[in-house]
Order: C-alpha cells, then structure tokens, then sequence
C-alpha cells in the first residue's frame, strides 16, 4: 500500500533546515511516522483516514484545503524536521548501528534540535486550537482537544521526545 504525504519531500527540503541532499526515502518515512504518530492522536482516527482518503482522491472540501496548507502543513514540516535530524547520520545495519561522524558542534546541534522542537510545539498547538475552535467544519474529529484555546502547553511532540531529548542533552554536557 502506499503511503500517502500530505506534504510533499521536495516541500520539506525547500521550507525547513532539512538540506536537499537528504534522500528522499529518508524524508518520506518520517512524514509518514510523523502523520500517524502525532497528527492522528490530534484529529482522530476517523478523521485523519478521511483527510488521507480524500487528499488521495482529490476531493478534499475547502475547509480541509485550509486545514492542511494553513496548519497540518506547518506542523509536518517543523516536526519532521525535528525527528530527522538525529537520524540523517545514523544507518542501522547488519552489524549493528553506523553513524557517520558528526561535523557540527554538539551545542550547535542541540540548540537546532530546540529550536526545532519549539517551532514543532508551536505548530502543533495551533493545529489543535484551530480544530478544536471549528468542531463544526470537521465533524468527524474526534482526537484529541485539550486545548483551552491559546493556552496549551507542550503537546504530542514534546511528550513523545522530551525524554529522548534530555537524554541526549545530559550526554552532551
């Protein structure tokens, strides 16, 4: 089956810090990951297969289109952004795990990772506000709408790599 982005590669590559020479598939995969691992919890099951079913099938209405290029869109790519950069100089292989040496300094790298990290908050809550404040236009959501409209904090992102990431930042202190 394949899989359906709801951004596509060349996007990512052209609005983040994600350089061209990224593989493609590299990319792909994580806006996949990125999709069912975050942007499903937030619009629901039901919802978020509908979106991929209509965005397949060309017959999203105006209000999806909305959705998408004004807030999924964002939120994909500063996500992605943040979960690929560990993973571009790291190949799992046969023998074990290979990483290429790394060539920017560790702080640079972790102040980019949160730098990141906020923008990829950001996005997310603002996905979640605009969702949960126009229920009417969707109404087959049925994530997640915690939100008080303006005042969430964190978000499905920071919970699913805060433990990752302060894991890292001890290990470059």
């Amino acid at each position: 089956m394949e899989s359906v982005l709801l951004v596509p590669v060349d996007i990512i590559k052209q609005k983040s810090y994600v350089n061209a020479n990224v593989e493609d598939d590299v990319i792909a995969t994580s806006i996949v990951r990125f999709q069912e691992v975050v942007l499903m919890p937030i619009l629901g099951r039901k919802f978020y297969k509908h979106l991929i079913d209509a965005f397949k099938n060309t017959t999203l209405t105006a209000e999806e289109i909305t959705l998408i290029q004004d807030y999924i869109s964002k939120c994909i790519i500063a996500g992605v952004e943040y979960r690929i950069m560990p993973r571009v100089k790291t190949e799992i292989r046969n023998s074990g795990m290979q990483q290429e040496p790394l060539q920017a300094d560790r702080r640079d790298v972790v102040d980019l990772r949160t730098e990141s990290l906020k923008d990829a908050n950001f996005y997310e809550n603002e996905l979640q506000i605009y969702v949960c404040e126009n229920k009417a236009k969707f109404p087959d959501h049925g994530g997640k709408c915690v939100c008080s409209c303006g005042t969430k904090k964190g978000g499905n992102l920071n919970n699913f790599f805060i433990v990752y990431f302060r894991l890292k930042k001890k290990s470059m202190v």
